[in-house]
Formats: structure tokens, C-alpha cells, sequence
């Protein structure tokens, strides 16, 4: 087994979420899982999983989602990576 990745990216994550506006009033949360968080993560050979919720539809922030997972994540060479988008009216404040 390899050793647990670093989750150092997780900052640069959360940074560039407080700094998009749209981005951070759509997203209820986002939430990191499975192999990456348990320490069984391979690089190569592994994936990354996020769930995001979101507040409203929002596809533009989707897509902004998206493309700073990916490269925020580069450098563990996921095999791939899921992010499923949810939204829901019922969300209260966090």
C-alpha cells in the first residue's frame, strides 16, 4: 500500500472557492470521500471522489467546479475522479 497521499490540495480547494462568488453561493458543501480519506489510495490506479450540493441549479459553477478539481488533484494522478452535483431547496444555513 502506498503511503496517504498528500491533502495539502484541499487548502487550494477551499481557497479558490472563497474567492469565486458565484461558485461559493451555489455550493452548500462539497465533500471529499472513499480511497483518498480512508489511506488506501493508489496513484494511477485509483480514483478521487467529491459529492458536491449545491444550493440551486448552477451549471456555469459546475463547470468551474469541475476544471479546479482536476487540476487541483493533478498531482495525485487519479486514474479518474467523480463529482456528482445535487441540489436541493431544502438546505438550511450552515
Amino acid at each position: 500500500m502506498d503511503a496517504v497521499p498528500d491533502l495539502g490540495f484541499t487548502a487550494a480547494v477551499k481557497v479558490a472557492i472563497e474567492a469565486n462568488t458565484p461558485l461559493r453561493e451555489a455550493l452548500y458543501s462539497l465533500v471529499l470521500f472513499s480511497s483518498v480519506v480512508r489511506g488506501d489510495y493508489t496513484p494511477g490506479l485509483s480514483d478521487i471522489d467529491f459529492l458536491a450540493v449545491l444550493r440551486r441549479p448552477a451549471d456555469e459553477a459546475k463547470r468551474e467546479l469541475k476544471a479546479m478539481l482536476e487540476e487541483a488533484t493533478r498531482s495525485l494522478r487519479p486514474s479518474w475522479w467523480t463529482c456528482p452535483g445535487r441540489w436541493s431547496t431544502k438546505l438550511g444555513t450552515p
